[in-house]
């Protein structure tokens, strides 16, 4: 039997390896952070859009999967897949006999290169924050209520990075906010929904939840927004919320 198993998959492996690429089957590795998985979610939608009839396998890490199949969930033909490295996500592509395409993995201006994931696919930029829109998590009724159970008046702040490197941040509390720590709670980061729409303050360094609050928030009201600039990357990017940068030596 095993040997019979064993022929079954060598022959299936010369079939792939000889066989032409499908072209309605695709497997996209992008950035596998958050962050940037948030800021392409726009792309990653208008892809799907614009190419009904292919089926879309988006590479993705084992610990974003839940969030990420949480924000594609109205995308009918694009599906998280998880991998655990880039090298994976090619193999895998091999296997599915899929054509293998990236997201800004080569030629990214990363004084722009939020912008770069957009315009390599020729798609608006302006899709980063106008198709970002995804329902609060499943779990974002009762993260509020297990975190701000007296339904009092609190701030967010986040200063940890997702490389688990915390920041002491420079915050003023005069109105003695409660306050309220980004942590891992669940596997969903939209349950941090209800939190985030109702915050008097949110304070964020540079890390994927201060995307997740551009998307939740564009073109809504919402409280006073703190950027944190504690840590010192290379990268740029485009905001569209006011927020009021807080200045930290180099």
């Amino acid at each position: 039997m095993f040997n019979a198993f064993h022929q079954s998959n060598f022959k299936r492996a010369l079939k792939h390896l000889f066989s032409r690429r499908q072209k309605n089957v695709v497997l996209i590795e992008a950035h596998f952070g958050l962050g940037d998985n948030l800021i392409c979610l726009g792309l990653m939608r208008a892809i799907a859009e614009n190419n009904p009839g292919i089926r879309y396998h988006l590479a993705c890490l084992p610990q974003y999967f839940h969030s990420i199949a949480w924000m594609l969930g109205s995308s009918k033909n694009i599906f998280p897949t998880v991998v655990t490295s880039g090298r994976e996500a090619r193999q895998l592509a091999n296997f599915l006999n899929a054509t293998y395409q990236t997201i800004g993995i080569q030629n990214i201006d990363i004084k722009r290169f939020d912008e770069s994931f957009y315009e390599e696919y020729g798609i608006p930029f302006d899709y980063r924050w106008t198709k970002s829109a995804v329902p609060a998590g499943p779990g974002s009724e009762e993260l509020f209520k297990q975190l701000n159970p007296d339904n009092q008046a609190y701030m967010l702040v986040c200063r940890t990075e997702s490389g688990n490197n915390t920041y002491p941040l420079k915050i003023d509390n005069p109105s003695n906010l409660k306050v309220i720590e980004i942590y891992p709670a669940t596997q969903n980061i939209y349950d941090w929904t209800k939190l985030v729409e109702h915050a008097t303050e949110i304070h964020s360094i540079d890390t994927s939840f201060l995307h997740f609050v551009e998307n939740i928030l564009y073109e809504k009201s919402h409280g006073q927004l703190y950027f944190h600039l504690a840590r010192k990357t290379k990268t740029q990017f485009e905001t569209r919320l006011p927020w009021q940068l807080v200045q930290y030596p180099s």
